[in-house]
């Protein structure tokens, strides 16, 4: 078994009580227990990647500011430095930036993640 990447294990924790590191050391152990059939989640999380369409050499990132105040703003990853050259992003190891949200109620999630996707940007230099 391979746990996923992105804090989807600690989000996966901290939204539903499965602690997905302790399960994996018991199916390594021989000590595994089934999960309940339906899991239960008091809150929903979301990871947004941030994707550049315009490689160059890192300027600013815009937005960041803003999406800090959602109410399901948990944290954020900025993976591109100021002033190094950046690619377009073409799969999920060349996004710019991972934003983590989490709330209880899953269509303001949603609609948080769109806002995610059209405030932040990345300023390049080509």
């Amino acid at each position: 078994n391979r746990l996923p990447g992105a804090n989807t294990p600690d989000l996966i924790y901290r939204c539903s009580g499965l602690n997905c590191y302790q399960e994996n050391v018991r199916i390594f152990l021989n000590e595994y227990k089934p999960v309940p059939k339906k899991m239960t989640f008091k809150k929903h999380y979301c990871v947004s990647c941030l994707i550049n369409d315009k490689p160059g050499v890192v300027r600013d990132y815009q937005g960041l500011d803003e999406v800090k105040k959602l109410s399901s703003f948990d944290s954020a990853r900025i993976l591109a430095d100021k002033n190094t050259y950046y690619p377009e992003t073409t799969d999920l190891v060349s996004t710019w930036g991972l934003v983590f949200l989490i709330h209880e109620n899953p269509e303001q999630l949603r609609k948080d993640a769109e806002f995610v996707h059209a405030t932040m940007k990345l300023e390049t230099l080509s």
